[in-house]
């Protein structure tokens, strides 16, 4: 898997620390911190046999759009895809979904439409989709994908089982800023700590692959 930064090796020490300080203000608890690490892990390699569903959400300016394109780079932006509702409804809205590991839905409204849950629950359900393909081929398979949700509200949607509200694991980040005293050099910054904070992020990959207590 071709990945867009370079791990450091295991004997050395590694330090993300400008990226972990932000995340003590940004998310309050040691509880959610490590939910946001073990999300981060499980984006990077998912374990599908968990029908799970990420969501980041918070108050505009919390930091979820800079975490999210932080997991992007993580997961590999070639590996990476981002959908909104109106591709969903659009005749080819869903063909970049084809081959990703990392499906994001940014910026989702508190409801969720109904045609937008429908395809949430069969990705993460890993059930057989047909995708219609401009000049190509219709797909017909499943998606292993792992998907990804920004939101700047508790999120509602339209299933009547209750199906897709049991695969949400939502973290809330618990500070909004506004934006003209955020700090504009912190994406800068992260960027510069993407290598070992993959690293970091990488070694809990095993024990998150078998998480089943998931607090969010």
């Amino acid at each position: 898997v071709v990945r867009d930064y370079d791990y450091i090796e295991e004997s050395k020490e590694v330090y993300a620390d400008i990226f972990f300080n932000w995340c003590k203000d940004a998310l309050d608890t040691e509880e959610r911190i490590n939910d946001l690490f073990d999300t981060m892990a499980d984006c990077m390699f998912p374990n599908l046999s968990q029908h799970m569903i990420h969501v980041l959400e918070g108050e505009k300016g919390s930091g979820k759009s800079l975490v999210a394109d932080l997991i992007t780079i993580l997961s590999g932006r070639s590996h990476t895809t981002s959908v909104t509702a109106k591709d969903i409804s659009s005749n080819f809205g869903l063909e970049t979904i084809v081959g990703k590991k990392l499906i994001i839905f940014p910026d989702v409204n508190a409801f969720i439409p109904e045609v937008s849950t429908k395809i949430m629950q069969r990705i993460s359900g890993r059930d057989t989709l047909t995708i219609d393909r401009k000049n190509k081929s219709k797909f017909e398979g499943r998606i292993d994908a792992r998907i990804l949700i920004t939101s700047n509200e508790t999120l509602k949607h339209s299933s009547d089982t209750g199906a897709l509200e049991r695969r949400l694991r939502s973290i809330h980040f618990a500070h909004g800023h506004d934006i003209k005293t955020a700090d504009i050099t912190l994406e800068a910054k992260f960027a510069k700590e993407i290598g070992p904070l993959a690293s970091f992020i990488a070694r809990r990959i095993r024990d998150v692959y078998n998480k089943t207590n998931w607090s969010i």
